[in-house]
């Protein structure tokens, strides 16, 4: 348990210093398995301690698939979601209970303790640290509780990019949070668009409290 305990702590300190940084996300993501997976260890060894270990071995391997359906869904609304870096960061430690309650529930029907520990409890971490911040996100965009509203941004610079699916194009700007944000627009918009130029956005403010993009065009000269 004292190895738990240090790991998880490690594990916290690195969050902090890596989180707040998209550029260290090679850091956060594996450094955030760690602490879910040694906090649920650790949960399970103190369960255990007190309890009569089930005989029956598991293997839940395939639930991280479940994780992966909504994520596809899901994946372009991080981008058109103010400060949608820092939602699912909230969101997927907030999974880390979800996946601490399943295991503990799952465990007093299956015995956890054998050979395929290590990969049954890091495949329903990752099954709810991709399924609670994709569910999430989309109900953050599609339940709003404020009307839209119409903002004037400036474009500060502009970029393509590069990826196995072929080049996406992308505005930057800062918000009024003062964070830097991509955005993902058509080829033809990008085309049409300079450096510095301003265009209007079309927001709703969404359940959990964060701002949407629906809409983004030329403002009227």
């Amino acid at each position: 348990m004292i190895k738990n305990l240090i790991l998880i702590a490690i594990s916290l300190t690195v969050l902090y210093f890596s989180i707040e940084d998209h550029g260290y996300m090679f850091i956060s993501v594996p450094t955030f398995m760690m602490l879910s997976y040694y906090f649920c260890d650790l949960s399970l060894k103190i369960i255990y301690k007190y309890t009569i270990t089930p005989k029956k071995d598991i293997n839940i391997q395939s639930i991280l698939f479940i994780g992966l359906v909504p994520i596809i869904f899901s994946f372009r609304d991080y981008d058109f979601t103010i400060e949608g870096y820092f939602l699912f960061w909230k969101l997927a430690f907030i999974s880390i209970l979800f996946s601490l309650i399943t295991i503990l529930t799952l465990s007093q029907f299956y015995n956890f303790k054998n050979d395929k520990k290590l990969e049954n409890i890091i495949a329903i971490n990752i099954c709810f640290s991709l399924l609670i911040p994709a569910i999430g996100v989309m109900i953050n965009k599609n339940i709003s509780y404020e009307k839209e509203r119409k903002q004037l941004i400036e474009i500060y610079s502009k970029d393509i990019r590069n990826d196995k699916y072929g080049k996406s194009y992308y505005i930057n700007f800062k918000t009024n949070y003062n964070t830097d944000e991509s955005v993902d627009i058509s080829k033809d918009f990008y085309n049409s668009i300079t450096q510095n130029q301003i265009v209007l956005i079309t927001l709703s403010k969404g359940i959990l409290g964060y701002d949407y993009i629906k809409k983004i065009e030329k403002a009227r000269e």
